[in-house]
């Protein structure tokens, strides 16, 4: 996984929480007027963060936020040939939602239909990210950089609820090529990143739900979060093999639900 897509309603409002929090490094703002929209992003560990907002009413954020408030807008997986990943997808029975890859900063990239894949947007990327310093994105979590925050090293799961979850894990299973998911609590590996499906909670949709980071200490992070008057739930995990982990409230980082582990969540090897 290359990106995490957040659309909010102000970039600028949501800094100080990206790079203080998050200590994330941040690329140069682009305005993308073909979307309506504004974006820049955030360089945390092994993920880059793009935070989208409208530049008008009718564009897609504003749409977005018009329909779900806040909060994930897609997830990114970078491809080698997107018109080769565009055949397959169309042998699998999933629509693209624009099958002519649209350029944006030297890359090429295509949305899947989200009533194909259980309710989440997915695009492919064809080219290397380089948002930050011209810097190729790391595969594994990194050493957190000094200085305060909450010691993040990368993202490890994202979560995604489904209506059918068995169903929709067979089909990302299939689709993204990342073999065997059985046995893995619910947990299918696509290269770097874990896509942990479960059912849709009460009042809730389907679709893209949270990020889990791993932290250096999770004692730390929430002695960290405490000081600075941040709301979380610590989660009681239903498997005995998943680690502890604390859910942050989703206003502090404009919409994006934030959990966080100290030790990566076990799941089996990419294929």
């Amino acid at each position: 996984m290359t990106e995490i897509g957040v659309a909010m309603k102000n970039i600028e409002a949501a800094r100080r929480s990206y790079r203080n929090l998050l200590r994330a490094n941040e690329s140069a703002l682009y305005d993308v007027g073909e979307f309506g929209m504004r974006m820049r992003m955030f360089r945390v560990g092994n993920i880059d963060i793009e935070a989208m907002e409208p530049t008008g009413g009718g564009g897609v954020i504003a749409k977005f936020l018009e329909r779900s408030g806040e909060g994930i807008h897609h997830i990114a997986f970078e491809v080698d040939d997107i018109l080769g990943a565009v055949r397959r997808m169309k042998e699998y029975g999933v629509d693209i939602i624009d099958e002519n890859p649209f350029p944006i900063e030297g890359l090429k990239a295509v949305f899947l239909q989200p009533r194909c894949t259980g309710g989440a947007l997915i695009e492919f990327i064809e080219g290397d990210p380089i948002w930050i310093d011209g810097g190729i994105l790391p595969v594994s979590p990194q050493v957190p950089p000094p200085g305060a925050g909450l010691a993040v090293e990368g993202i490890v799961e994202v979560g995604i609820s489904a209506k059918d979850p068995e169903e929709t894990a067979t089909l990302y299973s299939t689709i993204l090529s990342c073999g065997d998911s059985e046995g893995t609590g619910g947990v299918v590996t696509v290269g770097n990143v874990g896509l942990r499906i479960s059912g849709v909670p009460p009042g809730g949709r389907p679709g893209l739900h949270h990020v889990t980071f791993k932290v250096a200490d999770l004692d730390e992070a929430t002695l960290f979060l405490e000081a600075n008057a941040i709301r979380f739930v610590a989660i009681m995990p239903a498997d005995a093999r998943r680690p502890r982990e604390v859910a942050m409230e989703c206003d502090a980082f404009a919409g994006l639900r934030v959990h966080l582990v100290e030790d990566a969540p076990p799941r089996a090897a990419p294929g």
